[in-house]
C-alpha cells in the first residue's frame, strides 16, 4: 500500500524595488503593494504569509523601522532631521509548517531606504531699532547687530551666511547708502540728512541651498532706524540799532546740515519795541529752502516821528516744521535809540486886530508824532479887546499840519486907541511828553476904529417894488452915539411913497436918533403909485437928509446916501402881427400861416389870452394848428399862458392841399380875454387870411409804347389820376390781339383813396412756338364811368405793344461749372432744348479719364422743354493727384436740321481729391521704451495713398538705436501694407543714465508726391545699464538677490529663484522652473526653457517666458510682455502694455491702461480652442497689433456668445478669442 505525504513549498516573494529615495523629516512613509506573496503549488493558495525584516544597518535613521504587513505594504518613518542610507533584509514565512522536509521560510532578499538631505531655515538674532542721538550724514557702522546665526540642525553647523537678504520697505529716501549688512552681522548705511523713520526688512541666507524643497532664508527680521532733525540756531548781524539809521538786522537761522523739503520756524517780537517800529510788516516765518542749511530775514528799524525812550526788540523762533528741530540759541535782543523830541512850531502872526473886527491869525503844529490827542487851550489876558479860538486838538495823524489860531479885535465904541495885549496856551494830554509843555505866547495889538457918520442900507441890497403890491425897505443908523439928538427926513418922488410903520405911506418921513438908540438901524417902508400905465421896469427915487441935529458931529450938511427903487409895473398888453392876406392851398402837403402875439408891461407875473379862429375855412379839412410855440408859454386849450418874463408866442397854421375842385375859403383869426393884475388890453386883433384853389382833372398812362416776348415776357405800364375823385372812377381794359399779347386784368377802378398811387397792368407775350417775327397790338383804354362829372366820359389813350417772336435752335445748360469730389458727393447740370423740334434729339458727352461715363441724352417734341440732369461722379482712386478740372464737351444729333450739329458749350468739372500722401508712423503704445539690458520695441510704417512708383523710407538711428532693417520699400502694389521694424538699443559702456534717441526717416522716390515727403519722426525712451552691480552666472540651482545697481544674473540649468532690486537689470533663468523677478528700474527678464514664473515690478520692463508654459505678470510700468513657445498665462497688470503670446495656446489679461494686444499670422490655429484667449479688451481704450502681413481686410469678426472670435478669413487661422465684448462694439479704429 502507498501513502502520499503532503509537502509544503517553500515561498517566495516580490516587490516593486528599493523603496523611493525621500526627503528628510518626510514624515510617516507608507508604500502599498510593495511586495507580492507567492506561497507556492497552487494547492497552498491557502497560506498566509508573514514578513519579517531584520538587519537594519543604520537604525539611527529612522523613527519608526521599516515593516512589512501580510498584504505587502510597506511602512517606515524617517527619524528627525536625519539623513543618509540604510539597508535591510527581508523574508517572508507561510503558514504550511515544515512536516516532512517542507519549507516554510523564503530566501533572504536585500534592500535599502535612501533619505535625502533638506536643508532648515536658518535664523538669527538682531540688535532692534538704531536710534540716531543726533543728526548726521555721515556713514554709520554697527557691530554685531546680527548675531547668534543659527543654520538649523546640528548636522547643519558647517553651513555659513552667503548673505543679508536687505530690503527697505519704506525711507528709501533718508539715505546716500541704504542699510546693508555684511556676513559678519555688521550693520552700515548713510544717512543723507533728511529726518524720518526708516523701516528695514533682513533675512539671513545660508549657503546650504534650495534642493529638495530646502529652505536656505530665515524668516524677515524689521527695524526701524530714527534719523533725528538737524537743530537750528538764530544769529543776528547787530544788537543795537537807531532810528536815524533805519538800521538793517539780519536775522538766520542755520542748521546742522542742509535740510530736506522746505523747513520753517515761526518769528515772534517781544520786548518794549512793537511792529510799528519797523518799516513794513515782521515775517511771520523764517523760511530754510530745500537743500539749504541756513534762512534769513532782513528787518528794517522804522524812523517814526514819535519822542519816545529807547526801546528792546526780542526776535524768538519757535514750532520748527518736521524736518528740523530748535538748538540752544532761539532768540537775539536789538537795542533801538530814538531821535524825536517834543515840542511846538509857532509861525509869526499875521498882523493887528481892529475894534472893526479884524482877524489876526497865526499857526502851529507839534514837533513829534503824539502817542494821544494833544488839546492845546488858548485865552486872551484882555477879552475886552480881542477874543481867540478857544482851542485845537492834534493827534498821531496831523501832528505835523500847521492849524490856525485866529484872533478877533472887539469894538468899545469908544476913542481909547491902539491897544496891546496876549494870547496863551495851556497843553493837555495823556502823553508824558506833552502834559503841560506849554506853548510860548503870542503878541497882539487891537487898534481903534471909532468914527461919525450914517450908515443907509436896503434890505437885500437892492429897493425891489411892484404896483399894486410888493413893498421894500431900508434901514438908517448913526456910526456912533450922539451928544444930542439928530432927525433925519426921507422924501419920495413922484412915483413912489414912503411908510415908518408898514401901513401910514406919505411923500416924506422923520426918524429921530437919540444918544440911546443911535446906532440902533431904524427901518423905512417903501411903495410904488399904482397906475394904469404900461411901462414895464421903471425906477422911483427917495433922498435923505439932516434935516435937525443936537451934535456939531452930524450937521444938516452932511451928505447921505439916497435910495433907488425898481419899480414892476402890473399893466399888461398884447399885440398880434403876422399872418398872410391870401395863400395858395396846393395840390398836397401844407402852407404854414405864422402869427406873433407880443406882451409888454408886468412881465414879471403870469398872465393869459384866449385865441380863437373862424370864417368859411373848415378846421382839419382845410387847416389845422400846429404850434404854440414860445419862452415860457404855455397852452390849455385855445388859452395861451405866459409864465413870469415870456414876452412872445408864436402860432403856426398849416393850411392844407388837396387836390378837390372847390371855391376858395377864408381862415380869420382873433385874441380875446386878456388878463393883467393891472390893466390888460390887446391890438392887432383879428387877423383875416383868404385860402384860393388850384388842380384838373385827368388821367397818367406811364409809358403808352411796350414790348413783349413770346417767352412769356411781360411789360407793365402804370394808370394814376390826375386829381383825388369824389366818387368812383372806373376804365375798362382789353387786348386786341388775345393770340400775341394777354392782360392781367380786365379793368382799373380808383376812389379818393388810391387815386393818385399808380396802379399797374402787366401785359404778357404770349409764344406760339412759331417762327413768325415781331408783331404789332394795343392795350385798349375805354372811356371813363363815374358819378364825378370832372371824370365821367374822359377817354385815356390806348397803349402801343410789339410781341417779339423767341424760337430759335439749341441746347440750354444750367451751369458750366460743376465740381466733384473723390469718394464723395458729385457734381450735376441739366441740359434742355430751347425750341420744340420736329424730330428726336440726341445729345451726346465726352469727358476725361477721372470722371465716370455719362449716358446720352434724347429730348423729342414732347420732353424739349423739360431739363434732363446729368450726373458728374468722380473716379476713386488711391493716388494724390491734388485739385484736377476735367472738360465736357458735347455733340447734338437728330433729324431737324435746325439741331443736328448745333453748337453746345462745354462744362468744367473741378475734382477734388480725397488723397493725402502721408507715411504715418504706428506706436502701438504710442511710445517706445527700450533697454540696454536687451529686448526689442516695434513700430510699423505705411503709406496713405497709393505711388506711382516704388517708394524707399530710409531709417536714421543716432547711435543710440538699431533697426533690424535699414529701410523699409513700399510699391504701388503693397504701398497700403504695414511694414514692421524692429528697435533695439545699442549696448555702450556710457554711464547715461535714462535717456533718448531720435529716429527720423527719409523718404525717396521717383513718385514726385513722396520724394522728399516729410515724416515725423519718433522719440525712444532708453533705459541704461551701465551702473554695473551684479554679474552672475549660477553653476548650480539656487537664489540670488540683486543690488540696488544694474545687474546681469543667469541662472543656472535647475530651478533658480532670482530677484532684482533697484537699477536696470538683465534676469536669464535659462533652463529649469524658474521665477524671476524684476525690480524697481527697467529690467530685462526672459525665463528660457522651463514652466517660469516672471514678475516685471516697476519700469518698463521685457519680459519673455521663453519656451514651455510660462506666467508672466509685467508689474507696473508700460511693458513689453512676450509669451515665447507655450501655452502661456500673460498679465499687463498696471501701465500701457504690449502684450504678444507667441506660439501656443496663450491667455493675455491687459489690466489697467491702454495695452496694445499682438494679432499674426501662425499665433492660432485651425480650431477655434487653438486661439489665444483676450481676457479683458476694452473697446476705444486698447488695441489690437495686427503684425504684418496680416491686414484688417484679412479679418472675420464673429459674435459667439459673449465672445467675439477674430479668424483670418483667408487662411481660416483662429487667431483670437475676445471675452466680454459684442462685435458691434469693435471697429477699424481698434486694429493698428
Amino acid at each position: 500500500m502507498f501513502y502520499k505525504l503532503s509537502l509544503n513549498d517553500q515561498p517566495s516573494f516580490t516587490t516593486t524595488g528599493n523603496p523611493a529615495t525621500v526627503n528628510e523629516d518626510a514624515g510617516a512613509i507608507t508604500i502599498s503593494n510593495w511586495a507580492t506573496f507567492n506561497p507556492g503549488s497552487a494547492n497552498e493558495a491557502s497560506q498566509t504569509a508573514t514578513y519579517t525584516i531584520s538587519n537594519i544597518s543604520n537604525p539611527g535613521l529612522f523613527a519608526a523601522i521599516p515593516t512589512v504587513n501580510s498584504s505587502g505594504t510597506l511602512t517606515y518613518t524617517p527619524a528627525t532631521d536625519a539623513n543618509g542610507t540604510s539597508t535591510f533584509d527581508v523574508v517572508v514565512q507561510d503558514n504550511g509548517g515544515t512536516a516532512n522536509g517542507g519549507v516554510d521560510t523564503s530566501s533572504v532578499q536585500p534592500f535599502t531606504i535612501t533619505v535625502t538631505p533638506v536643508n532648515d531655515a536658518p535664523s538669527f538674532s538682531n540688535a532692534g531699532n538704531q536710534t540716531l542721538t543726533s543728526w548726521t550724514n555721515t556713514v554709520q557702522t554697527v557691530s554685531n547687530w546680527a548675531n547668534t546665526f543659527v543654520f538649523g540642525p546640528t548636522s547643519e553647523n558647517s553651513q555659513a551666511v552667503a548673505d543679508f537678504l536687505v530690503n527697505v520697505t519704506a525711507g528709501n529716501d533718508l539715505f546716500t547708502a541704504l542699510p546693508d549688512i555684511a556676513n559678519d552681522g555688521t550693520l552700515t548705511y548713510t544717512p543723507n540728512g533728511k529726518p524720518g523713520t526708516a523701516t528695514v526688512q533682513v533675512q539671513l541666507k545660508d549657503d546650504g541651498g534650495i534642493l529638495n524643497g530646502g529652505v536656505d532664508t530665515s524668516s524677515a527680521a524689521t527695524f526701524n532706524i530714527i534719523i533725528p532733525p538737524p537743530t537750528v540756531e538764530l544769529t543776528t548781524n547787530t544788537t543795537t540799532a537807531t532810528e536815524a539809521g533805519t538800521t538793517a538786522i539780519t536775522l538766520t537761522a542755520t542748521a546742522q546740515g542742509a535740510v530736506s523739503g522746505n523747513q520753517t520756524l515761526n518769528l515772534a517780537l517781544t520786548g518794549t519795541a512793537s511792529n510799528s517800529d519797523f518799516s513794513g510788516t515782521i515775517p511771520a516765518q523764517i523760511t530754510i529752502a530745500n537743500g539749504s542749511n541756513t534762512g534769513q530775514v532782513t528787518l528794517t528799524i522804522a524812523n517814526d516821528l514819535i519822542a519816545e525812550d529807547s526801546e528792546t526788540a526780542t526776535l524768538t523762533i519757535s514750532n520748527p516744521s518736521s524736518g528740523i528741530q530748535l538748538g540752544t540759541t532761539t532768540a537775539q535782543t536789538i537795542t533801538i535809540t530814538d531821535n524825536d523830541t517834543a515840542g511846538y512850531l509857532i509861525t509869526p502872526i499875521s498882523g493887528d486886530t481892529s475894534e472893526f473886527g479884524s482877524l489876526a491869525t497865526f499857526d502851529i503844529h507839534l514837533t513829534s508824532q503824539p502817542t494821544a490827542d494833544v488839546t492845546l487851550n488858548f485865552t486872551s489876558d484882555n477879552p475886552a479887546e480881542g477874543t481867540v479860538t478857544p482851542s485845537i486838538t492834534f493827534n498821531s495823524s496831523n501832528w505835523n499840519q500847521y492849524q490856525t489860531i485866529t484872533i478877533t479885535g472887539v469894538n468899545d465904541f469908544v476913542a481909547d486907541g491902539d491897544i496891546p495885549y496876549n494870547i496863551t496856551g495851556t497843553a493837555i494830554s495823556s502823553d508824558p511828553k506833552y502834559n503841560n509843555n506849554n506853548p510860548t505866547n503870542v503878541a497882539v495889538i487891537n487898534t481903534d476904529n471909532d468914527s461919525p457918520g450914517v450908515t443907509i442900507t436896503p434890505s437885500g441890497g437892492t429897493t425891489q417894488l411892484t404896483e399894486g403890491s410888493i413893498t421894500d425897505t431900508y434901514t438908517i443908523a448913526l456910526n456912533t452915539l450922539p451928544t444930542g439928538n439928530v432927525q433925519i427926513t426921507a422924501t419920495a418922488d413922484a412915483q413912489t411913497q414912503v411908510s415908518l410903520d408898514g401901513v401910514n405911506f406919505a411923500a416924506s418921513q422923520t426918524l429921530t436918533f437919540t444918544s440911546v438908540n443911535g446906532i440902533t438901524p431904524q427901518t423905512v417902508t417903501v411903495r410904488a403909485i399904482d397906475d394904469k400905465t404900461t411901462e414895464n421896469i421903471h425906477s422911483g427915487s427917495i433922498t435923505n437928509a439932516i434935516t435937525n441935529s443936537a451934535d456939531a458931529n452930524y450937521p444938516t450938511t452932511m451928505a447921505l446916501d439916497g435910495i433907488t427903487a425898481n419899480i414892476t409895473d402890473n399893466d399888461i398888453s398884447y399885440s398880434l402881427t403876422g399872418g398872410s392876406p391870401t395863400i395858395t392851398e396846393g395840390n398836397s402837403g401844407t402852407q404854414q400861416i405864422t402869427y406873433n402875439i407880443t406882451r409888454t408891461g408886468a412881465l414879471n407875473e403870469t398872465s393869459t389870452v384866449d385865441f380863437n379862429f373862424s370864417g368859411t375855412a373848415t378846421n382839419i379839412a382845410d387847416y389845422k394848428l400846429v404850434s404854440v410855440t414860445g419862452t415860457g408859454v404855455s397852452t390849455t386849450n385855445s388859452t395861451i399862458t405866459f409864465a413870469p418874463n415870456a414876452t412872445s408866442a408864436t402860432i403856426t397854421v398849416e393850411v392844407v392841399g388837396d387836390q378837390i375842385d372847390e371855391d376858395d375859403e377864408s381862415l380869420i383869426f382873433s385874441l380875446v380875454n386878456p388878463t393883467a393884475t393891472g390893466t390888460a388890453t390887446v391890438t392887432g386883433s383879428p387877423a383875416t387870411t383868404t385860402i384860393t384853389d388850384d388842380y384838373t382833372a385827368g388821367f397818367t398812362i406811364t409809358p403808352t409804347s411796350l414790348t413783349t416776348t413770346e417767352a412769356a415776357g411781360t411789360a407793365t405800364f402804370t394808370v394814376a389820376l390826375n386829381t383825388q375823385p369824389t366818387a368812383d372812377v372806373k376804365i375798362n381794359l382789353s387786348s386786341d390781339n388775345t393770340a400775341e399779347g394777354i392782360l392781367d386784368k380786365p379793368s382799373l377802378t380808383f376812389n379818393a383813396a388810391n387815386w393818385n398811387s399808380p396802379q399797374t397792368v402787366t401785359v404778357t407775350g404770349v409764344d406760339d412756338f412759331g417762327d413768325d417775327g415781331d408783331i404789332a397790338y394795343n392795350i385798349i383804354t375805354s372811356a371813363a364811368t363815374s358819378t364825378d362829372a370832372k371824370y365821367n366820359g374822359i377817354n385815356p389813350v390806348d397803349v402801343a405793344v410789339t410781341n417779339t417772336d423767341n424760337d430759335t435752335a439749341g441746347v440750354a445748360l444750367s451751369s458750366t461749372n460743376v465740381a466733384a469730389y473723390e469718394g464723395g458727393a458729385g457734381g450735376s447740370y441739366t441740359a434742355v432744348l430751347t425750341s420744340k423740334p420736329t424730330a428726336p434729339v440726341t445729345v451726346n458727352f465726352s469727358g476725361g479719364s477721372q470722371i465716370n461715363p455719362l449716358a446720352a441724352l434724347t429730348f423729342d417734341s414732347n420732353n424739349w422743354n423739360v431739363p434732363q440732369p446729368v450726373i458728374i461722379t468722380a473716379i476713386d482712386d488711391n493716388i494724390a493727384e491734388g485739385l484736377a478740372t476735367e472738360i465736357i464737351s458735347h455733340t447734338v444729333t437728330s433729324a431737324d436740321a435746325k439741331y443736328n450739329g448745333v453748337n453746345v458749350g462745354t462744362v468744367t468739372a473741378t475734382i477734388t481729391d480725397n488723397d493725402t500722401a502721408a507715411a504715418p508712423v504706428v506706436q502701438p503704445l504710442g511710445r517706445m521704451d527700450l533697454r540696454e539690458s536687451g529686448g526689442e520695441d516695434v513700430y510699423k510704417l505705411f503709406l496713405t495713398t497709393q505711388p506711382t512708383a516704388t517708394v524707399n523710407v530710409a531709417i536714421v538711428t543716432d547711435g543710440q538705436t538699431t533697426a533690424n532693417v535699414p529701410y523699409v520699400t513700399f510699391t504701388p502694389s503693397d504701398w497700403n501694407l504695414p511694414q514692421l521694424v524692429r528697435v533695439s538699443a545699442v549696448d555702450d559702456n556710457v554711464v547715461e543714465g535714462t535717456h533718448t534717441s531720435n529716429i527720423s526717416f527719409v523718404a525717396s522716390s521717383v513718385d514726385g508726391v513722396y520724394q522728399g515727403l516729410p515724416i515725423s519722426g519718433i522719440t525712444v525712451n532708453i533705459a541704461d545699464n551701465d551702473n554695473v552691480g551684479l554679474v552672475e552666472s549660477l553653476p548650480t540651482p539656487g537664489s540670488r538677490m540683486g543690488t540696488a545697481a544694474d545687474d546681469k544674473i543667469v541662472g543656472s540649468a535647475g530651478d533658480d529663484v532670482i530677484n532684482a532690486r533697484g537699477g536696470n537689470n538683465a534676469l536669464d533663468g535659462g533652463a529649469g522652473n524658474d521665477v524671476l523677478s524684476g525690480g524697481s528700474g527697467a529690467d530685462y527678464i526672459t525665463g528660457g526653457a522651463g514652466l517660469d514664473l516672471l514678475f516685471g515690478g516697476q519700469g518698463e520692463d521685457y519680459l519673455d517666458g521663453g519656451n514651455d508654459e510660462d506666467v508672466i505678470f509685467a508689474g507696473m510700468g508700460s511693458d513689453r510682455v512676450f509669451g515665447g513657445n507655450g501655452n502661456d498665462k500673460l498679465f499687463g497688470e498696471q501701465g500701457d502694455d504690449y502684450l504678444f503670446g507667441g506660439a501656443g495656446v496663450d491667455t493675455v489679461t491687459g489690466g489697467l491702461g491702454r495695452d496694445a494686444f499682438a494679432i499674426g499670422n501662425g499665433m492660432g490655429g485651425m480650431t477655434v480652442e487653438m486661439a489665444d484667449v483676450i481676457t479683458d479688451f476694452v473697446p476705444g481704450e486698447d488695441v489690437f497689433d495686427l503684425i504684418p502681413s496680416l491686414g484688417f481686410g484679412d479679418l472675420s469678426l464673429v459674435q459667439n456668445g459673449g465672445d467675439v472670435v477674430i479668424q483670418n478669413r483667408v487662411t481660416g487661422e483662429f487667431l483670437a478669442r475676445v471675452q466680454g465684448v459684442d462685435v458691434a462694439s469693435l471697429t477699424q479704429a481698434d486694429f493698428v
